[in-house]
């Protein structure tokens, strides 16, 4: 973007300089061409959160079930997004190294990581560098794989899960990224906190109430000496 910049105010510049030579001006020229080129490969995706959908139809969005990447069709998100919305919205981290990203889920705090081909990818506490890349199926649409060209993700499963398909220009490779405002993600954070607060305490309820239950039923099947005689 800095050089984009640079050779933008050379070329303003230039206009206003009566000795400009066309050796120079050519050089000018050529310069806002491979800046230009520069920035049409540039990727757009940076950190932040998204929703996920499937090139073909904006209402199929990538989600976490908990343990597994899933896609759903007939997806409608409320604007601004609920908790109805979290298990839908990814946060792209960056890893440090150029298009490489850890993929979190928003809701459930999981990561997106690679197990293979022919196999659901995963959702879990490991973190896994993602590569993002431009889609050659259309000019909006992007890849997330292993690399460039491998581990790519694809959503052609009838069992409804996100797995490996290293075809770039594959519809089902091609994922379009929604931003989901920080403002928005801002006014989630507690709610989501307290769901998942809800979700350890009910563990611990229905544990507990198990043990009750156990108990319960050894003492009506196995009645101690004591209790016979009462």
């Amino acid at each position: 973007m800095d050089a984009a910049k640079a050779a933008f105010q050379a070329a303003v510049a230039a206009q206003a300089n009566p000795a400009l030579t066309d050796a120079e001006a050519e050089t000018l020229v050529q310069n806002l061409k491979s800046t230009a080129e520069a920035l049409k490969n540039t990727n757009p995706v940076t950190a932040g959160y998204y929703y996920l959908n499937d090139s073909r139809a904006t209402a199929s969005h990538a989600y976490d079930n908990g343990s597994k990447l899933m896609i759903k069709s007939g997806v409608t998100h409320e604007s601004p997004a609920t908790v109805n919305d979290v298990a839908y919205i990814f946060q792209f981290i960056p890893t440090g190294e150029e298009g490489k990203f850890y993929i979190k889920n928003f809701g459930t705090s999981n990561y997106v990581k690679y197990t293979g081909a022919n196999t659901a990818y995963a959702t879990s506490s490991d973190q896994f560098a993602w590569t993002v890349s431009k889609s050659t199926f259309s000019s909006n649409t992007f890849n997330i794989g292993k690399t460039e060209s491998d581990g790519l993700w694809n959503t052609y499963t009838s069992q409804g899960f996100i797995s490996q398909w290293n075809q770039k220009n594959d519809p089902g490779d091609a994922f379009v990224f929604t931003p989901v405002p920080e403002s928005e993600i801002t006014a989630l954070v507690s709610q989501v906190a307290q769901n998942k607060l809800n979700v350890a305490l009910n563990g611990v309820y229905e544990r507990r109430l198990f043990s009750i239950q156990s108990a319960a039923f050894i003492l009506v099947m196995f009645p101690t000496e004591q209790q016979k005689v009462m």
